[in-house]
């Protein structure tokens, strides 16, 4: 037995959907979503690659042609990822979920996995396969590394600050305003410019996650990442919070499902980062020792484990959504 969720979390209109067919869509949007990605990644790579010729070029005395087609390039790489995040959002919309609850779980999965794979394993792949010798990681990757972690660090939240959306509402209102009683508007238009936009929750939990990820990959090779990390949820922290608190609202009581979701993400945060020393050993250690396959292996078991159901049967805890059901059958 589960707690029924709250009316509002309830997507009324999706209850009439047959289960079958949704289940079909969403497996289906799913393997849309992981071609996307690949696409994504074979783009970006290409860009990637055309991008360092232009540069070894603009090195050895190119023109301000070439300048300019690399900064092109660098564009392209930033839209694609911003239409593909939006298309992410689209594809999971159409799974049809009956709550707003598994419909930002399945979301916050899905970019998680998206982000991590555009900010950790592009650019490893990239330095590695462009580079022609181990020196790649004090001169390239560890200088791209420091641009990507800053980027993060900083973007995020001045952009949801900042954000021009959130201006071009204020302006909207001020101008309402100014006209009064001479206003056109219906109620319906006047409450959509009056009421405050809803927190992303999904974006928030992914940013988190995925800098988490970044952090333990490349902790190895880049250790001033944890320190930049830590910063940057600090920041991400207060930016949210003012955001919640005096700008943003959140008008639906999601369920516990969603908290969940985002714990199980951050059980891959060992292996990411015993993954990272793995790979960073294997690329610059001449032998590699037991303990590394161990460790590794170690944290691969307990990654694939259900270890939710095993700590259940070990300590035999009742959760507290147990004891409240039963308080409210009691009332």
């Amino acid at each position: 037995m589960k707690p029924a969720p709250s009316p509002s979390d309830i997507l009324f209109e999706h209850i009439g959907y047959d289960l079958a067919k949704t289940k079909f869509v969403r497996y289906f949007t799913l393997f849309v979503s992981l071609v996307e990605i690949f696409v994504s990644f074979l783009v970006i790579l290409s860009l990637s690659f055309y991008q360092h010729r232009l540069k070894k070029k603009s090195s050895t005395g190119g023109n301000v042609q070439v300048m300019v087609e690399s900064l092109l390039c660098s564009i392209s790489i930033a839209f694609i990822n911003f239409v593909l995040g939006l298309t992410l959002t689209k594809l999971t919309a159409a799974g049809k979920y009956q709550t707003f609850t598994n419909f930002k779980s399945a979301l916050v999965a899905r970019l998680t996995i998206y982000f991590t794979i555009n900010t950790s394993i592009i650019v490893f792949l990239i330095n590695v396969t462009l580079s022609k010798s181990k020196q790649w990681t004090s001169d390239n990757l560890n200088t791209n590394l420091a641009f990507i972690m800053l980027f993060n660090t900083l973007f995020t939240p001045v952009y949801a600050i900042f954000s021009p959306f959130a201006f071009i509402k204020w302006f909207k209102r001020w101008r309402i305003r100014q006209q009064g009683g001479k206003c056109q508007m219906t109620q319906i238009e006047a409450n959509a410019v009056f009421e405050d936009d809803t927190v992303d929750i999904a974006n928030m939990y992914a940013q988190i996650v995925k800098m988490m990820y970044l952090a333990g990959f490349y902790s190895t090779l880049f250790p001033l990442g944890i320190p930049i990390a830590i910063l940057g949820l600090f920041i991400q922290y207060w930016a949210f919070k003012y955001l919640l608190l005096r700008r943003n609202s959140i008008k639906v009581q999601y369920g516990g499902k969603l908290n969940m979701v985002i714990t199980d993400l951050l059980e891959f945060f060992p292996l990411s980062f015993s993954l990272g020393h793995f790979v960073v050993g294997a690329l610059f250690k001449e032998k590699m020792s037991y303990l590394d396959y161990i460790s590794l292996a170690f944290v691969i078991m307990c990654a694939l484990l259900p270890m939710g159901l095993l700590n259940e049967k070990v300590f035999k805890i009742d959760s507290q959504e147990t004891k409240l059901r039963l308080s409210l059958i009691h009332i």
